[in-house]
């Protein structure tokens, strides 16, 4: 396996750089905004607004940023899209107005949309049926690291100033770099296939049902488990340390996973995950007030199994696509994404509400849980896609 990694990664390498860069932007800015509308005393509700505002943009995004790669190209999409995000960081540096905070952050939720996209349907661009998972976890591996290394730059700048936001601006900014200068081949615009998550849906239904659920199981667990920790007693210290070993087992799932799915199969990889997230959380509800160290090794297999599956059901539903489908399945894939996001911590909330705090391990053991059975029940419905023995787009090309 590791002979053939760098030829695997050598026509993805730059927008993996370049997302590398966005990732590290995106963990530092989003506790930064949060620190600075606290310190202006800005109220809660208007706070969650200008929250809600980033993911409208995202969404409209998703539903629409396909268009312009359609009309460009990638690398002068993902060029734009850089430049929104980093204009709209430049832009909350220079007002303290919360009005223009929400609009600036609903444009910098669509061109992170759009870059996802990019993203995405560059990578399915460059890989073949037999590759997709190692390359989708190489993906999310960086997503996932980003977010591990990015936040420490709040404790090296003073989040109170602007300093930060030029520093969060500059690695926007430099993401574009890569792309710029990379000779490897841009994906030929073409004739593409436009279409709506209901069509996507009828290519691949578990594609987008995991794309979806798994944002709706995660997402609930990223915003809802410090209310765990402090009705269990623990401490901010606790929370800080479940957290971190949260994303170590994000990150080192990522590639083993991958490379078993390119092996056997995206559909037995999605049921293994998501039964083993299903166990994590299971074991969390059951044990986790008795111990911090049993819940923190349950939360590292909830998360750590948890984590790569958007990716598989993104290489799932790909492996179903013709290539001229690829930059509008990304754009579906992100959409069901968005709506889990946004649905999922509203009924795990409820689920709290009405069992206490450890109904947010039911609540993720039961999405989980039900995620693997669906799998499996798509699983004896549908065959899998055969196996090219080539593809000759693997090449890494001359940009034109």
């Amino acid at each position: 396996m590791s002979s053939q990694i760098p030829q695997i990664l050598r026509p993805i390498a730059p927008v993996l750089l370049s997302l590398t860069l966005i990732e590290f932007g995106v963990a530092a800015l989003n506790p930064l905004i949060g620190y600075q509308l606290t310190l202006r005393e800005v109220p809660t509700q208007i706070i969650g607004i200008i929250a809600s505002c980033y993911f409208a943009g995202f969404v409209t995004g998703s539903l629409t940023a396909a268009r312009a790669v359609d009309r460009v190209g990638h690398i002068r999409a993902i060029t734009t899209f850089a430049i929104i995000m980093a204009g709209g960081v430049l832009l909350l540096a220079l007002t303290s107005s919360s009005v223009l905070w929400a609009a600036i952050r609903f444009c910098m939720g669509y061109g992170m949309a759009g870059m996802f996209i990019c993203v995405e349907s560059w990578l399915s661009h460059k890989s073949t049926l037999e590759t997709r998972g190692r390359i989708f976890s190489a993906y999310l591996t960086v997503a996932q690291a980003g977010g591990i290394v990015g936040p420490l730059a709040l404790a090296l700048f003073d989040p109170s100033g602007t300093t930060l936001f030029l520093v969060v601006a500059l690695f926007y900014a430099s993401s574009i770099i890569p792309m710029a200068l990379t000779e490897v081949g841009n994906p030929e615009i073409g004739d593409r296939v436009r279409f709506g998550i209901v069509r996507l849906f009828q290519i691949s239904p578990l594609g987008v049902i995991v794309a979806g659920a798994s944002a709706f199981a995660s997402t609930a667990f990223n915003q809802l488990v410090p209310v765990y920790i402090n009705d269990n007693g623990l401490t901010p210290g606790h929370l800080a340390s479940l957290l971190m070993i949260a994303k170590i087992g994000a990150v080192s799932s990522q590639v083993p996973v991958g490379y078993l799915s390119d092996r056997l199969g995206r559909r037995p990889m999605i049921v293994a995950c998501a039964a083993l997230a299903a166990t994590g959380a299971a074991g969390a509800f059951m044990w986790g007030g008795q111990s911090f160290f049993v819940l923190a090794g349950s939360v590292a297999l909830m998360v750590g199994a948890s984590s790569p599956l958007y990716g598989l059901a993104v290489a799932h539903t790909n492996d179903h696509c013709q290539r001229s489908e690829y930059v509008a399945a990304a754009g579906g894939s992100m959409l069901a994404w968005s709506i889990g996001a946004t649905i999922g911590p509203t009924v795990a909330a409820g689920v709290m509400n009405g069992i206490g705090a450890t109904g947010l391990f039911v609540y993720s053991a039961s999405a989980y849980g039900a995620i693997a059975l669906y799998a499996l029940y798509r699983s004896l419905r549908r065959a899998a896609p055969q196996r090219a023995p080539h593809d000759p787009t693997m090449m890494p090309g001359k940009s034109p």
